[in-house]
């Protein structure tokens, strides 16, 4: 081999690298000029998506240089920001699937008598909430802090991330809302807050049937609009479209047990398949859409079994902490809770069973 020669696996290397190199310029001119072809007139959701591909926004554009063609058709001016579609389509192209976490605010809609939106939060044509009403892309344009703009929240950076909220809404009035507290004193339905999930209060001496729920949202998404991150054991790998076994294990378990596993909008398991939102009483007695099981405190026996376990891990921990000179930090272990709005209860694998089946499959 000749001085200054490369061996033959890094001449390979070096050509692998290169050409990697030179297919990804080639990728991203090509989508560059794809964007930038689009006409400047808005474009519906439907074309959009038909256009880039459901995988196409694969990055996070607001952080990204050269990434205002992806919204914009030209540089914004004052007041007209040269949108390549509606302010909420924009937003909701990426948004709803999977590429950024489903808002807690809905948008379209017109705020209420009690509602104040400052000058500075902008509402759409008609006066209504938009995704730009609380979001703002330009702290992502002037590169600024990341972390202290990570949310894009107008008036950030905020202590607590719902601090936002008490900019329109009047934190007395908000605070400690529980949507699914329906019940009054006097045992009666607050209907009001039957309208924070549903178009209408829903009759409670009506038999509820399966897809008739009447929500505001998608009940894909209507959940982790309040429940943002609330992620456990089981969560992601359960929102899907049952197998036919399953799906027939369900309805076998909705007739033994007496109660409703909704399924969503698509046929897939959700959040409201395994919880129950209602408070216990709204439905009349043995209605299968009121069915619950709550608890008041955790079982002893599961506590004397997560306290061996927890014990288990506290000692792992220690000794990785040891080794390694205390730069490995464990997580705490999260102690059990008492079950809540469950429509069947998960110990001895009850619930597991009531769509697996006994043989857990």
């Amino acid at each position: 081999m000749f001085p200054g020669e490369l061996p033959p696996s890094l001449h390979s290397l070096t050509f692998l690298r290169e050409a990697m190199m030179r297919s990804l310029i080639s990728t991203f001119c090509a989508l560059f000029l794809l964007i930038a072809a689009l006409p400047a007139m808005g474009v519906s959701e439907e074309e959009m998506t038909s256009l880039y591909g459901r995988e196409y926004f694969k990055t996070n554009p607001h952080w990204e240089t050269g990434g205002c063609v992806a919204c914009h058709t030209r540089t914004p001016q004052k007041p007209d920001l040269f949108l390549r579609g509606d302010e909420n389509t924009l937003c909701t192209i990426c948004h709803t699937r999977g590429k950024a976490t489903d808002e807690l605010h809905s948008v379209g809609t017109k705020p209420s008598e009690h509602v104040k939106v400052p000058a500075d939060f902008p509402l759409a044509s008609g006066g209504a909430t938009s995704c730009r009403t609380c979001h703002d892309h330009t702290p992502a344009c002037k590169a600024a802090d990341k972390q202290k703009y990570r949310h894009l929240l107008r008036g950030a950076p905020y202590a607590e991330r719902l601090e936002v909220c008490y900019k329109c809404h009047k934190k007395d009035e908000v605070k400690n809302y529980n949507p699914h507290e329906l019940q009054k004193k006097d045992g009666k339905i607050d209907e009001k807050r039957c309208l924070f999930c549903h178009e209408k209060a829903p009759d409670p001496k009506k038999k509820v049937e399966r897809g008739e729920y009447q929500l505001r949202r998608k009940m894909s998404t209507i959940c982790i609009g309040c429940h943002l991150i609330t992620p456990h054991a089981g969560a992601f790998e359960h929102l899907e479209k049952p197998e036919a076994k399953i799906l027939g294990n369900m309805k076998e378990s909705e007739k033994k047990y007496g109660i409703l596993f909704p399924l969503d909008e698509a046929g897939r398991l959700t959040c409201a398949t395994c919880h129950n939102p209602h408070e216990k009483g709204v439905f009349e007695e043995g209605a299968a859409a009121g069915v619950k099981y709550e608890e008041e405190k955790v079982p002893d026996e599961t506590m004397k079994k997560w306290k061996r376990f927890s014990a288990v891990q506290d000692k792992d921990a220690q000794y990785k902490a040891k080794k390694w000179g205390g730069r490995d930090q464990a997580r705490p272990q999260t102690a059990p809770h008492a079950e809540r709005n469950m429509r069947l209860t998960a110990h001895n694998g009850i619930l597991c069973k009531a769509c697996h089946g006994e043989g857990g499959k």
